[in-house]
């Protein structure tokens, strides 16, 4: 992956298949370029904080890794989790201060 970023920067994740989620620090400028497979298969969860970004493939492991307290988002979210079998549409999630990394639109 970091190979193929190097040569054909974010346009790489069109050349991949099957499932990912990865993050690649350009150390030079600061910028954090964050990726996951086109159909969601292997989610990111993001939680931002003042000065600070966690992510991770679960949200267990954003919630375990601590931080601030992660409370349960406003009506919308929480009715799509009860009749949708635990989804919630992207970028929300169940949680105010955690989101998904939303797919990016072909074509």
């Amino acid at each position: 992956m970091i190979k193929a970023f190097h040569r054909w920067g974010t346009r790489c994740v069109d050349r991949f298949k099957g499932m990912f989620a990865f993050a690649i620090v350009d150390r030079a400028t600061g910028v954090v370029t964050l990726a996951r497979d086109r159909l969601g298969i292997k989610p990111l969860y993001l939680a931002e904080q003042p000065g600070r970004l966690r992510f991770a493939s679960t949200v267990r492991a954003l919630l375990q890794a601590g931080g601030r307290r992660h409370r349960i988002g406003p009506v919308t979210p929480l009715h799509h989790y009860m009749s949708f079998h635990s989804w919630v549409p992207a970028p929300r999630t169940i949680y105010r201060a955690v989101r998904k990394l939303p797919r990016r639109r072909c074509g």
